[in-house]
């Protein structure tokens, strides 16, 4: 299977892992930083928008809302290439036992759905999954 070819593969990440991601150390520390320089902003100018971009506050606000942005995008990315690396790692695995067990075309096995059971022309693929899961 390529990369591509399976439908059944992630591509977006999952809740686990967007939970993740917001309980992170480094996120919460990120947050608390760019929302005191919110807070600091606000008490000076009524509210972020209206803060000269000259203040260093508002540069500093800038630059750690950046650095939220990029640690959080780059940990999902992380997470995401996780998961893909799991499903294809278990997906034939998970596809030759459902062959094996003779599991039916509407039924799932984990989180991929099957097309139809295999019917083994030549008597040696047959005898070859039988090797591999005995």
């Amino acid at each position: 299977m390529t990369l591509t070819a399976d439908r059944n593969a992630p591509n977006r990440y999952s809740d686990k892992s967007s939970k993740k991601v917001a309980n992170h150390r480094v996120v919460k520390q990120l947050a608390k930083r760019a929302s005191g320089l919110t807070g600091e902003l606000r008490g000076k100018y009524g509210s972020v928008s209206n803060a000269p971009g000259t203040d260093p506050a508002t540069q500093e606000k800038i630059c750690a809302d950046a650095a939220l942005h990029t640690f959080k995008q780059n940990l999902r990315n992380k997470y995401l290439a996780s998961e893909r690396r799991r499903h294809f790692r278990d997906a034939d695995t998970r596809l030759l036992k459902a062959q094996f067990d003779g599991t039916n075309s509407t039924s799932t096995v984990g989180d991929m759905s099957l097309v139809r059971p295999t019917k083994y022309n030549l008597l040696e693929r047959g005898l070859v999954v039988r090797l591999i899961y005995d």
